[in-house]
């Protein structure tokens, strides 16, 4: 098995310059990478950003002073070396030997260990995480969306149901929803609730032929 990762460009490592769309190789796959062919490993990853995932060797710093977490490998003597900054001691003194990490950062190539600096722990859910909520906010608005529209198509239904009514003679008219008709008399539902029935003649022949048609 070989390192795999995706080239991305230079950048700090404060957490919202972090990038989050690493692929994450097996620690033991990155140092076999630079057992087998060093100048390789370096043209493939040196100087990239790396996501790592392994087993916690050792917690403990270099003759800088600068704490590290070393992830096993096959290697008896030697590991991948994750380097870390002052800020990030809290967080190591809780690790433990043999437990499993995801650890971000730039490789530095092969020195005995396979280095990997501007190192933070690595959300390798992240961007399934951020993608999920992003279909579901999709989700969401569609169903806003929809019920919106099922809304103003009940609406306009409604609306539909409601006509301006003009007697046989021109002289008055009535807002009201058609609501039958009974041995030619039409009822009619006004706007408060209370029901006109009056026969079909008495009414304008555009209304007359209105009904006809839906009978």
């Amino acid at each position: 098995q070989t390192a795999t990762t995706e080239s991305q460009p230079a950048m700090g490592t404060g957490e919202d310059s972090h990038p989050t769309d690493l692929s994450v190789s097996d620690a033991a796959a990155v140092f076999a990478a630079y057992e087998r062919n060093e100048v390789q490993a370096d043209n493939q990853i040196k100087g990239k950003w790396l996501a790592i995932k392994g087993s916690v060797n050792k917690i403990g710093k270099d003759i800088l002073d600068t704490p590290y977490v070393a992830l096993s490998t096959k290697s008896h003597i030697f590991s991948v070396q994750c380097m870390f900054t002052k800020a990030d001691e809290n967080i190591l003194s809780q690790l433990q030997p043999e437990q499993i990490v995801v650890i971000a950062g730039k490789c530095d190539g092969k020195m005995g260990n396979v280095l990997i600096r501007q190192c933070w722990f690595y959300d390798a859910d992240r961007k399934q995480r951020e993608e999920a909520q992003r279909q579901a906010a999709i989700r969401q608005q569609a169903a806003i969306e929809r019920a919106q529209a099922e809304k103003e198509r009940k609406a306009a239904i409604e609306a539909a149901k409601w006509r301006t009514w003009t007697d046989a003679s021109g002289a008055h008219k009535m807002e009201a929803k058609f609501s039958g008709m009974t041995a030619g008399n039409v009822k009619l539902t006004k706007r408060d609730g209370s029901v006109l029935t009056l026969p079909l003649e008495k009414l304008s022949d555009e209304d007359q032929e209105w009904i006809k048609k839906r009978k």
